[in-house]
C-alpha cells in the first residue's frame, strides 16, 4: 500500500442510455487508506440531450445523423486516451451499432 497524503482525486461517471428501456445505477467506489487526503465523486446519467439534438438538426443535419453525431461526441474523450487503431475500432462498431 503507497502512501498519497495530500493528494486529491476525483471519480467522475456519465452514462448515456440510448433506449428507452436502458438502465443504469452509477455506484462509485473510492478506496481511501489515508487521512490525510482529499476524494470526490460524481455521476450523471442521462438520454441525449434533445436541445443539443435540435441545435445539430438546425444547421441542416436530420435526427438520425444528429443522434450519431452526439453519441460520437460523448465517446470521443474516452477514446482519445487509447491507442489510435484501438479508438478506430471502436469508433467503427459504435457506428455500426447506430446505423451509420
Amino acid at each position: 500500500m503507497g502512501n498519497a497524503a495530500n493528494s486529491e482525486g476525483h471519480q467522475k461517471t456519465n452514462i448515456l442510455l440510448l433506449s428507452d428501456t436502458a438502465r443504469a445505477s452509477p455506484i462509485p467506489k473510492l478506496e481511501i487508506d489515508n487521512y490525510d487526503v482529499k476524494a470526490s465523486h460524481e455521476a450523471s446519467v442521462g438520454q441525449l440531450d434533445r436541445e443539443k439534438l435540435f441545435y445539430l438538426m438546425s444547421r441542416g443535419l436530420g435526427e438520425r445523423e444528429a443522434s450519431i453525431l452526439a453519441v460520437e461526441g460523448f465517446f470521443d474523450p474516452l477514446l482519445k486516451g487509447l491507442p489510435a487503431d484501438l479508438a478506430e475500432d471502436i469508433r467503427k462498431a459504435v457506428h455500426e451499432k447506430l446505423g451509420g
